[in-house]
């Protein structure tokens, strides 16, 4: 049985343009439908800072890209028994509170309580690139499929490993791999 820490929060997400409770937005995955195509977008609370929130949506859509099209970087899912896709969309990004800035903040760029749908995002996550940013959105949507770390876990990776796992399996030199694989098949 996994033990899961949970936040307490009472709070409201945007989703599709549409507000609501934080927990009737975890029940349904954000789509929106462009030109007759259907495309995934963060679910999230609602950001003081355009720049967070125009960072977290050019994350996403790489992230998504990513575990999509890179057989190793979804795999990394298939292992926790979970859908790469799912659990991003799934996941509510939402601003950390002040006094996790001041403690939690200090050495990540986002946090996840293992098996939770709520992805805090920390100040500086918008000063990451948005290949970094992606990463760190595939790092936590791990998180949320169940992957614990240390120090919580003494038998599991840190969080410096957990990176560059999900760097070597969905990172730009591997999407050039498959893109250059296709291209040789």
């Amino acid at each position: 049985m996994k033990a899961k820490l949970w936040m307490a929060c009472v709070g409201f997400s945007i989703v599709s343009g549409s507000i609501v409770k934080a927990n009737d937005a975890a029940a349904q995955p954000a789509t929106s439908v462009e030109g007759g195509v259907q495309s995934t977008v963060p679910k999230t609370a609602m950001f003081e800072s355009e720049k967070a929130t125009r960072k977290l949506d050019e994350a996403f859509a790489v992230a998504i890209e990513r575990v999509r099209e890179i057989p190793h970087c979804g795999g990394l899912f298939v292992e926790l028994e979970a859908d790469g896709v799912e659990m991003l969309t799934k996941s509510i990004y939402m601003p950390t509170h002040p006094f996790d800035e001041q403690s939690l903040c200090k050495s990540a760029a986002a946090f996840t309580w293992v098996g939770g749908a709520h992805t805090r995002l920390c100040r500086r996550f918008s000063s990451l690139s948005k290949e970094r940013a992606a990463m760190t959105l595939i790092h936590e949507a791990l998180h949320h499929a169940g992957l614990t770390e240390k120090p919580a876990d003494p038998k599991a990776m840190t969080a410096r490993e957990i990176d560059n796992m999900v760097g070597d399996a969905c990172g730009r030199k591997s999407l050039q791999r498959e893109l250059s694989a296709r291209i040789e098949r």
